[in-house]
């Protein structure tokens, strides 16, 4: 049940890494980290870290605005500090994938705005910036985690738990 769970979380993922600016022109969303959040639970380290690595190359090569590898690295480093706070991640609480997802897109905004001031891209920073990307952004993943992925899966679980809508059918007969 894990690897279809896992194949479906990075469908959906995928789907949004690629559409989501399609959709959602305005919002900003790291699409894969529901999915790497759920890796970290049912995966070891250095699983982890590939599965991180070419979610990363998949953005890297989705995005334009910064140097290609910086993705793959950011979400492999990301990985390795999240790793170890798995245990903080219960499979029953269905709001634990939605705060990895914010913890990780406040560490990839931290490490994305280091890196933009280093290499002198030019940054407009101010209050609302900071809001935008270190408040609203983690905000926003961790409501996408909520809906796009816990939402789904406690729906089919009760689904399947209450055999809904099967139910109406037998009243039928």
């Amino acid at each position: 049940m894990k690897k279809n769970k896992a194949l479906i979380f990075f469908l959906v993922a995928s789907f949004f890494a690629l559409f989501s600016h399609a959709l959602f022109p305005s919002l900003s969303i790291l699409a894969y980290s529901p999915y790497l959040a759920f890796v970290f639970i049912t995966k070891p380290l250095l699983k982890a870290l590939w599965h991180s690595f070419f979610c990363g190359l998949i953005m890297d090569c989705a995005q334009s605005y910064l140097p290609f590898g910086f993705c793959s690295i950011a979400y492999c480093i990301i990985t390795v500090i999240l790793y170890k706070q798995k245990w903080t991640i219960f499979e029953d609480n269905s709001f634990s994938l939605s705060i990895f997802a914010a913890s990780f897109s406040l560490l990839f905004s931290c490490m994305q705005v280091s890196v933009m001031y280093f290499i002198k891209i030019p940054l407009k920073l101010s209050f609302s910036y900071f809001v935008k990307e270190l408040l609203l952004m983690p905000f926003v993943d961790a409501i996408y985690a909520f809906v796009c992925f816990t939402s789904l899966f406690l729906i089919k679980t009760y689904i399947e738990k209450n055999r809904f809508p099967f139910f109406l059918l037998k009243k039928l007969q």
